[in-house]
């Protein structure tokens, strides 16, 4: 007995050997900084105004194949392959319903807001200050004042309401001049300097 637990000793003190856990490196978050704030904001805002154009260009298209198709019932020609008023009538509607809720879901100004609140408090905070006449000063107050601007035009914009089958040119010329607007703010913005905090 004594000759067998001297043989398998060594075999259980393996088994019951701890296992060295292998320790995960910690990663570090990447600092967020203002002007990567202000890109992603603004791409979001590029997008929604790419995807009013889109839309006020289908719905065109769409107007086009509804003359064709009110045509083709005055006078039916057999040899066209023309959809029916209603199936492009309902093509229409769908289209503006998918731009209106695009529109809704990603037109915001919430993260330019809190950005040129951040500006406005740090150039608030230089007033009476050694720095309150430097380059950086000046250029902490105009980007505050940039995005203010930009943001107070930004917030006249609404997707249009007065959707009217009877005038769809109308309504895509809206969803173009919406795209403008959109546009001429973001463009301010993208132009907007942001300082580093020690620099």
């Amino acid at each position: 007995m004594e000759e067998i637990n001297s043989q398998t000793q060594p075999e259980l003190i393996t088994m019951e050997a701890p296992v060295e856990k292998k320790k995960r490196k910690r990663r570090r978050k990447k600092s967020h900084s203002r002007a990567a704030r202000r890109d992603e904001a603004t791409a979001i805002l590029w997008g929604v105004a790419e995807e009013m154009r889109s839309a006020a260009e289908d719905i065109r298209g769409a107007a086009g194949d509804l003359d064709e198709s009110k045509a083709n019932d005055e006078e039916p020609n057999e040899e066209l392959e023309v959809p029916s008023t209603e199936t492009i009538h309902k093509e229409i509607e769908d289209r503006v319903e998918e731009a209106s809720k695009y529109f809704e879901e990603h037109f915001s100004t919430s993260e330019l807001e809190s950005l040129a609140e951040e500006m406005r408090s740090w150039s608030d905070g230089l007033e009476g200050t050694n720095l309150s006449q430097s380059e950086k000063a000046q250029t902490i107050s105009d980007t505050a004042d940039t995005l203010e601007s930009a943001i107070s035009s930004l917030d006249g914009c609404s997707f249009p309401d007065d959707f009217d089958l009877d005038d769809v040119e109308s309504f895509a010329t809206e969803l173009d001049q919406l795209a403008d607007e959109i546009e001429s703010g973001v463009s301010d913005i993208e132009n907007c300097e942001f300082p580093g905090m020690y620099g």
